[in-house]
C-alpha cells in the first residue's frame, strides 16, 4: 500500500464516480478534507476478511475481487465503493478484498465520517442514504441470483429424478427381454 498525494486529476476522478458523483459541489469541497487516497499494487490485500476496515473505500482507479472464504463473489469497479461494515458499525469486514489491478482507492475514515456528522450533519445524512441505495440494490440482486440457483437446484433435482426413472424404465425393459 502507498499513500497517494491528492492530485487535481484524482480529486476530478472522484467527483464523477462512485457515491461522490451525487454529491453537490460544496459537498464535495467539504468531503475532501476527510479523504484520503491509497494505491495497491495488483494481488495485494486491502482488506482481508473478519479484519476492521476502519473506512469506506471507493475506486478511483483498476478494479478489485471481492473473495469469501477464498472463494471470489464478486469483482468491482470504478466508482465501487467496499468497507462499508464497519463504518456502519455492523462489524468486520465480511470478505476479503484484493486488488485485480494496480488499484487507487478514496478512503473516508469512520472517523472523518463521525467528524463529518458533526461538522454537516445533512452531508453526512445524504452520505449514508447513498450508501444506503446501494447495499439494497446489492441486496436485490443478491436475492434474484438467489432465486435463480434454487430454480436451477430444484431443476437438477428433478433430471437426477427422470434420470432415476429413465435407469428403471431400461432395467424393467431388459429384465422382461430376458424372461423371453
Amino acid at each position: 500500500m502507498e499513500i497517494v498525494k491528492a492530485t487535481q486529476d484524482l480529486i476530478v476522478k472522484m467527483k464523477y464516480t462512485g457515491i461522490f458523483r451525487l454529491l453537490g459541489e460544496d459537498e464535495i469541497k467539504l468531503a475532501q478534507e476527510f479523504i484520503s487516497f491509497y494505491k495497491f499494487i495488483k494481488g495485494e490485500v486491502i482488506i482481508k476478511e473478519g479484519s476492521r476496515s476502519y473506512g469506506l473505500y471507493t475506486i478511483v482507479q483498476g478494479k478489485v475481487k471481492a473473495l469469501k472464504q477464498g472463494i471470489e463473489i464478486a469483482t468491482l469497479y470504478l466508482g465501487d465503493f467496499f468497507g462499508e461494515s464497519d463504518l456502519l458499525q455492523i462489524g468486520t469486514a465480511s470478505a476479503t478484498i484484493v486488488a485485480d489491478d494496480d488499484t487507487i482507492v478514496a478512503v473516508v475514515s469512520k472517523d472523518a465520517i463521525n467528524n463529518l456528522e458533526t461538522q454537516n450533519s445533512k452531508t453526512a445524512l445524504k452520505f449514508y442514504k447513498l450508501i444506503a441505495k446501494v447495499i439494497m440494490t446489492r441486496l436485490v440482486n443478491l436475492d434474484n441470483e438467489y432465486v435463480k440457483v434454487m430454480i436451477e437446484l430444484d431443476n437438477q433435482k428433478k433430471k437426477e429424478e427422470m434420470r432415476k426413472v429413465r435407469e428403471e424404465i431400461f432395467r424393467i425393459g431388459a429384465s422382461k427381454i430376458e424372461a423371453k
